[in-house]
């Protein structure tokens, strides 16, 4: 199978909303990118710095490592550290989707980082409902311990934001949140090194 076909394998657009939390509130989330690379190259090993590299603040990085963090360690697997070099990737293409109105991933990093992204309305927390939407994917049937291709073919809905989330071999993070002109919160999360590798399992 060349590269091509491989890169082929990556889905992008939007998923089904995730329920309501109050009244004209909705989330949706951007199917991850897959890969079926035997080794994906890392992206220039970005430093974790004190800075936090995008739009977000201190207390909201906090939020999302935390988040991150929690979801690892209950399979067992070490925490990831912040990039600014990520984040301010990250913050990049959601300034782009904001702009444009637009939901789409970055197929110019495909294979480079990870990435998940997320996109609410009317919620006075973007970072929670969109990073918490991610992880409650573990409970679409998730099927740990197989490799990331079975785990999909077993799973009840789409499942790749959580398992980029808790991917063993990632160790760093930066995300970015802008939001649209109709008041759409666009959140971009960057991983590296990126998960999703069908032929391995996440952790």
């Amino acid at each position: 199978m060349t590269n091509h076909q491989h890169y082929g394998l990556w889905l992008a657009g939007m998923v089904g909303a995730i329920a309501a939390v109050g009244a004209g509130a909705r989330a949706i989330a951007a199917s991850p990118r897959l890969t079926d690379l035997p080794d994906l190259p890392n992206v220039g090993a970005p430093a974790a710095v004190a800075e936090v590299g995008s739009a977000l603040s201190t207390d909201q990085r906090a939020e999302i490592l935390t988040l991150h963090n929690a979801a690892r360690a209950a399979v067992g697997v070490e925490p990831l550290m912040w990039s600014a070099a990520l984040a301010s990737d990250a913050q990049a293409w959601a300034d782009y989707l904001a702009a444009n109105d637009r939901f789409e991933h970055d197929s110019s990093i495909r294979g480079q980082q990870g990435e998940n992204l997320a996109a609410s309305l009317g919620y006075a927390n973007p970072i929670d409902i969109g990073v918490s939407s991610w992880i409650d994917e573990r409970n679409y049937n998730y099927v740990p311990g197989v490799t990331l291709s079975e785990a999909m073919s077993r799973a009840t809905g789409v499942i790749g934001h959580y398992t980029q989330i808790v991917w063993r071999d990632t160790t760093q993070l930066g995300c970015g949140l802008a939001t649209s002109r109709d008041g759409m919160s666009k959140l971009v999360c960057r991983y590296n090194p990126p998960g999703n590798n069908l032929r391995q399992v996440p952790y």
